[in-house]
């Protein structure tokens, strides 16, 4: 998913950026919760006027996995105040490799045993005043697995019928 979001935060924009609008936030969990992350790389000049990231391009990890580049295109720039962005898929090599598995089925998960299961694998929380950006990351990564695990061992996975689309 693409487009000018226009919204500004320091997860997108280069170091040192503080501007942080509300919103963005949203547009965050929305991405969290439908597995997707920024494949752009933070940082990238999409709005030159202001020398801000406000557009923005998003994939799950088979998008990620079949990326081949994302970066500004100005040899396609059409003379907007933006500046395009390239997004190259190898679809064919990811559709030939991809061991697709079927979505889970939350209405038959056992929300307890979920929750017994992420008390053994939630990582112990961390100073955040104190820490670096290396050891925040690695407590995302580490949370993001703990519920990943959790969902695995606990849900099923939904079985279309022959007729579904």
């Amino acid at each position: 998913m693409a487009g000018d979001f226009n919204l500004h935060h320091p997860l997108w924009n280069s170091e040192g950026y503080l501007k942080h609008d509300a919103q963005a936030d949203e547009l965050i969990e929305m991405m969290v919760k439908n597995n997707m992350w920024l494949l752009l790389p933070p940082g990238t000049i999409t709005f030159p006027n202001a020398g801000t990231t406000i557009d923005l391009t998003w994939g799950n990890e088979n998008a990620e996995q079949s990326l081949l580049k994302c970066q500004i295109s100005e040899d396609n720039d059409h003379g907007s105040d933006h500046l395009p962005i390239e997004t190259i898929l190898d679809i064919e090599q990811q559709a030939a490799e991809q061991n697709t598995q079927l979505a889970y089925n939350y209405s038959k998960t056992d929300w307890r045993t979920v929750e017994m299961k992420l008390h053994k694998y939630l990582p112990d929380i961390i100073d955040t005043d104190s820490s670096t950006p290396e050891v925040l990351d690695q407590f995302a990564a580490d949370i993001t697995n703990a519920f990943q695990k959790a969902i695995n061992e606990t849900t099923p996975r939904k079985k279309p019928c022959p007729f579904s689309k």
